[in-house]
């Protein structure tokens, strides 16, 4: 992840996108992609 310089009064537009926010080993990689996976197969979420 890249370094910014600090400003906290700043706001974020657009929102920084997964990958600016988590490292790349983040287990929340692993649960988009299976979540992105199980669109695929017309797997619905109750």
């Amino acid at each position: 992840m890249p370094l910014r310089p600090l400003c906290r009064e700043q706001a974020w537009l657009p929102p920084p996108t997964l990958e600016e926010l988590l490292a790349p080993a983040h287990p929340a990689h692993l649960v988009a992609a299976f979540v992105d996976g199980a669109w695929c197969f017309g797997t619905t979420f109750h």
